[in-house]
């Protein structure tokens, strides 16, 4: 760790001394190197969700999560049923992705934006389909970031509501807090939008 930091040290003087006008962006693109940018950063900037759920959405994108497959994975001995469906075991691909308690709610919100649902049953697909939703600065996009962000801290929490509280709420409870957050946290061109529909 110590290494890293002297390391990042030693950019920043050397980007110091090469311009006369160090910016952050150019000091940021300097400590970047050459790794390559992921696919996804589009979700990630410029999103008006609140900032716990972009960490949330940071560390799913990621497969980051403690997910009951990772703990398990550490040598944890735990029950790997994902808690919200009790269909299968909780993968991050199948809590995001195909868990009946996440596409319930994903409908809603869907339906509630007046937007075609979505069937997608592989991480791959998925992914894919986010980011191609979420590129952009229209207000389409931005609108899907902020929604997909919410809709994926909220499918967290509600699972650890029910790993720690043994607590699950009402999907249809869930989906209007997602809907409720999106409509406070919207940009006003969307916000205004989003407060005349009505939730089904």
């Amino acid at each position: 760790m110590v290494k890293k930091i002297l390391n990042a040290r030693l950019t920043l003087e050397q980007t110091q001394k090469q311009n006369d006008q160090v910016t952050i962006g150019s000091l940021y693109l300097s400590l970047l190197g050459n790794r390559p940018r992921v696919p996804w950063r589009c979700l990630i900037f410029a999103n008006s969700a609140r900032p716990k759920a972009i960490v949330t959405m940071w560390l799913q994108l990621q497969n980051k999560l403690p997910t009951s497959d990772r703990l398990a994975s550490w040598g944890m001995d735990i029950n790997q049923q994902c808690k919200l469906c009790q269909n299968k075991l909780e993968t991050r691909d199948h809590l995001f992705v195909c868990c009946e308690f996440t596409r319930a709610i994903w409908r809603k919100l869907m339906a509630w934006i007046k937007w075609p649902d979505y069937t997608l049953d592989a991480w791959d697909t998925h992914l894919k389909w986010i980011i191609e939703k979420a590129r952009g600065n229209n207000l389409t996009a931005q609108l899907f970031r902020l929604i997909y962000a919410e809709c994926s801290h909220a499918v967290w929490i509600e699972r650890n509501h029910k790993i720690f509280e043994d607590k699950c709420r009402n999907l249809e409870h869930v989906a209007k807090e997602v809907a409720y957050m999106c409509c406070m946290r919207a940009p006003t061109a969307i916000s205004s939008r989003l407060q005349q529909l009505s939730f089904v």
